[in-house]
């Protein structure tokens, strides 16, 4: 590949990036947006009975899908188009028995997880959501059906209005009197519209490739046990993953009581804008990864990652720092001053995000490490076990949230000894440790700002927000801008990417 193709696919896929973090940013702020209106209108017990079902629902949904939504990722850009639309059908029934699987699972351990949470309200609305599953599983799949027909934008408007439909639901039942099981309800009719939209959109991307028939990189589909032979180990590994992810709020569930839950769970959570930008760079440059990888251009992979890893952190460690001198104003703005013990779990969670610049695990799928992920999950898993029932004992409340933050590091340090041992490269080179470090001490210097205004005036919470916010934000930009790190041309070209014309052609 050519040093100016090469810089045009590098900007096609940084535009499609863009456009996909602020789809699912928009997305995740719809939830954000639902949880802070039931923060403010039920009771905390009320609430935390909700989180627990969400809870529930969301971990077994992710778990059944078994890694497959990223086989979709990994065979569809390299499929010749004749063999698309049976591949994305029988990639949607696979999908959909898994829901059904998690559903019925859901549907019959419930009084057993109320029961281990010691809350027996919460067993026929675990019953009553079972169905939810199925509804969004086609979902799973039009995510990475989209991205690999270069459909982004519509994928970002298919992303949006899914959610926007259950937080309406939700802003519904508060009006018809915030009572669980019309708003449960009501979230499955946002499910069924969920479904239909899906399956449209699936069928479209179906007949469009039929109607190119463009060749592919292979001859034809591939088998079921060929496409589990890439699912599994990464499904297993997502498995794995989620009980990482939520087994400190699984320990706080049945260690505490439900409205302590509530304030927990109002803590541990990632930045939306964070997650999501990773998981949209990683998502997009994932063909390209894989691409690169099997033409030998191991230092392309390399260099490209890191160009990615960089990027990222330019814009994930201001927002890590402001939000952490910020934390309790943040929290007490979102959920409201019943959940300000929330702000510590929130303050530890944010020291977790740090090394999360990237998804390491979908790197080394694409390089041949199809099991390292998995093998990654179980070493996060022993380190979250142990270290979740020792520190609940001897910290108590944010005990379980600090396990969470030893484990992210630790797993870490082991993704990367797989992906050096891959590419053939030290330590020193495997990661730009140079590069984020001077970020991250850009980051740090400026925030000197947010100090010396709290100090000059004393504000309003919501005003002194925004003031921060705004001033460190242009502290930040001048000085990337300065040193180089930005342009007023990548600011343009980023804002370009969002424009409605941005997807290309169906056919390229």
């Amino acid at each position: 590949m050519s040093a100016s193709s090469r810089q045009a696919t590098n900007a096609r896929l940084g535009g499609d990036s863009l456009l996909l973090s602020v789809g699912q940013i928009a997305g995740l702020v719809s939830t954000l947006l639902l949880f802070m209106l039931l923060s403010r209108t039920l009771p905390p017990d009320v609430y935390g009975s909700f989180r627990q079902v969400w809870m529930i629902n969301k971990g077994l949904i992710e778990i059944f899908a078994l890694g497959l939504p990223l086989s979709i990722l990994y065979y569809l850009a390299r499929l010749p188009d004749r063999e698309k639309k049976w591949f994305i059908a029988r990639s949607v029934v696979l999908l959909c028995t898994g829901a059904a699987a998690t559903g019925l699972a859901i549907f019959l351990a419930a009084d057993r997880i109320a029961d281990a949470f010691g809350n027996p309200a919460i067993a026929p609305l675990l019953r009553m959501f079972a169905i939810y599953p199925v509804l969004i599983a086609p979902s799973l799949a039009v995510n990475n059906v989209l991205v690999a027909g270069g459909r982004v934008l519509r994928l970002v408007s298919f992303a949006v209005a899914s959610r926007t439909a259950v937080l309406a639901a939700g802003a519904l039942a508060v009006a018809l009197g915030g009572d669980l099981t019309t708003l449960f309800t009501l979230i499955l009719v946002a499910g069924t519209l969920e479904i239909t939209a899906a399956m449209l959109l699936l069928r479209a991307a179906a007949r469009a490739a039929e109607v190119a028939d463009r060749p592919g990189q292979l001859e034809r589909r591939p088998t079921i046990r060929e496409q589990f032979a890439i699912a599994l180990p990464t499904g297993v590994s997502n498995m794995v993953g989620i009980i990482n992810q939520e087994l400190d709020k699984l320990i706080i569930a049945g260690s505490f009581t439900v409205a302590q839950f509530a304030r927990y769970a109002n803590g541990a959570m990632e930045i939306p804008l964070l997650g999501t930008i990773v998981s949209s760079v990683s998502t997009v440059l994932m063909p390209e990864f894989t691409r690169r990888f099997h033409d030998g251009d191991r230092r392309g992979v390399l260099t490209l990652w890191h160009d990615s890893v960089c990027t990222v952190g330019l814009m994930q460690f201001p927002v890590l720092i402001f939000f952490g001198v910020y934390a309790t104003d943040v929290i007490v703005l979102l959920f409201s001053d019943t959940y300000r013990e929330s702000a510590i779990v929130f303050q530890i969670y944010i020291l977790a995000s740090v090394p999360r610049l990237t998804w390491y695990g979908t790197l080394l799928v694409a390089i041949g490490r199809s099991k390292a992920p998995f093998y990654g999950s179980l070493v996060a898993l022993a380190i979250n076990v142990v270290l979740n029932i020792l520190l609940i004992q001897w910290i108590g409340f944010v005990g379980p949230a600090i396990a969470t933050v030893l484990a992210s590091w630790g797993v870490t340090v082991f993704y990367l000894s797989r992906i050096r041992l891959t590419l053939q490269v030290g330590w020193g080179e495997v990661f730009p440790w140079r590069r984020l470090a001077w970020i991250l001490f850009i980051a740090g210097a400026a925030a000197l700002t947010l100090v010396g205004l709290d100090r000059a005036v004393s504000l309003p919470s919501i005003v002194r927000l925004a003031v921060a916010g705004i001033l460190y934000a242009f502290v930040v930009l001048a000085v990337y801008r300065w040193l180089g790190l930005v342009s007023w041309r990548d600011v343009r070209a980023a804002l370009t990417s969002l424009a409605p014309g941005h997807e290309d052609d169906p056919g390229r």
